[in-house]
Parts: C-alpha cells; structure tokens; sequence
C-alpha cells in the first residue's frame, strides 16, 4: 500500500510545486504592474488560476506572496552573475592581481550585469518589481538588497578600490563604483526614452552587444585618465 501512495504524493507534490511557481510568476507581473497595494488577492489568484484559500497556504498571505516574488527576483539576477563574481572573488584574494587583472574582471562583471538587466527575457518584469522597490522600499527591499544587489556593488567596490589604491569602503570609491553600474543601469531606468529616441522595439542582442562595447570604453577612458590604467 505504501508503494502504492508514493506516487500519489509525489505528483501531489509536483503538482503544489507547479502551483506555488505559477502564483510567484503570475505575481511578478501583476506586483510590478499595480504595487502591493494595487494588487489584490482576487486578482493575484485569478491571475494563477487558482483558489484564493491557495495564497494563504503556500505563502501566509498577500505579503509572504511578495517576499516570495523578491526571493525569485534576487535568484534570478544572481544566479547570472553569480559564475563573473565568483571568479573576481578568488582573483581578489590573490595579492599578485594587477591593476589590469582587475579592469578585465571589472569589465566582465559589467558586461554580464548589461546582458542581466538588459537583454534577459524577463528583465522588463523584474525591473517593474524592482524600481517599485527602490523608490519605496519594503521590508522586501532587504531581500532584492541582500539577494543581489549587496554581492554585485561589493564585488565591484572591491574592484575599483583595488584601481584606485583606495579602501573598498571609503566613500569616493563607493561613488565611483554607483556610478560605474549606472551606466548599465540607466538603459533600464530609461528604457523608454532609450528605445523611442533610437528608434528601437527592444534590446536585441546585437544592441546589448554595442551598449556593452561603449561602456567598456568610458569605464577604461576613466579609470586611465585618473589612475594610470592601461585601456
């Protein structure tokens, strides 16, 4: 009988397992498109087809819902950048890194978080979740901040501080470090401006390519200009 029951439960549980992944998805969109307080229950379990008592059972409710779509989030980002990170930690811990070491590692964390932010299929839903959270942030801030956020400018910090002979932590070397990511990051933020003043339908390939190309080119031109790096 035991046997029997197994696999009743396990697809009982790959079908929860569906469930819970269907709810977060269909809440990514509709958190990113009406806020927390925009959103309701109703809407959030039509949305996922399935019953409002499912909200409260696999998350608690409406805000363990939300954390749950801020956990995703941050999995996502940094699971792409986590391999570029990774490999820039253990160069960082060799004190035989040269300054042009660090530059290549720089640009390639650059590079990746273009393509992340960018070009990925989901990043126009992640980033209406996000930007939400950055203007009023939530006790879900925390996560996105912690998740993915944190390990990106830490790592990048560390980086620029190694550049710059400067402490990671000192303040001119945080700023120089904001706005480096910026560069990436203004193609997000202004994404609309972006694409109508440049006549695009959306960021292919080939055009993350070339706004990778430019910013590679500022970073280096600053970087030389002010610390003596070679481009």
């Amino acid at each position: 009988m035991a046997n029997k029951g197994q696999p009743q439960r396990s697809g009982a549980y790959q079908r929860g397992e569906e469930s819970r992944q269907r709810m977060i998805e269909t809440a990514l969109d509709v958190f990113g498109l009406y806020g927390y307080e925009g959103a309701s229950t109703r809407l959030l379990a039509k949305g996922a087809g399935v019953n409002l008592s499912a909200i409260p059972y696999y998350f608690g409710g409406k805000e363990g819902l939300y954390r749950a779509v801020a956990e995703y989030v941050a999995l996502q980002i940094a699971e792409r950048q986590t391999p570029v990170a990774l490999k820039a930690r253990a160069f960082l811990e060799d004190p035989s890194l040269t300054k042009q070491n660090a530059l290549q590692l720089l640009l390639e964390i650059l590079d990746t978080f273009a393509a992340t932010v960018i070009g990925a299929d989901d990043a126009d839903r992640w980033a209406r979740f996000v930007m939400r959270e950055q203007m009023d942030p939530s006790p879900a801030f925390d996560i996105l901040y912690e998740g993915a956020m944190k390990p990106m400018h830490t790592v990048c910090s560390a980086l620029v501080a190694r550049l710059l002979d400067q402490p990671a932590d000192d303040p001119n070397t945080l700023i120089r470090t904001t706005a480096i990511i910026g560069q990436v990051l203004v193609f997000r933020s202004a994404r609309g401006l972006v694409l109508k003043r440049f006549g695009w339908k959306r960021f292919t390939d080939e055009r993350v390519k070339m706004i990778q190309g430019v910013i590679r080119e500022q970073v280096k031109s600053i970087l030389h200009d002010n610390q003596g790096v070679q481009p």
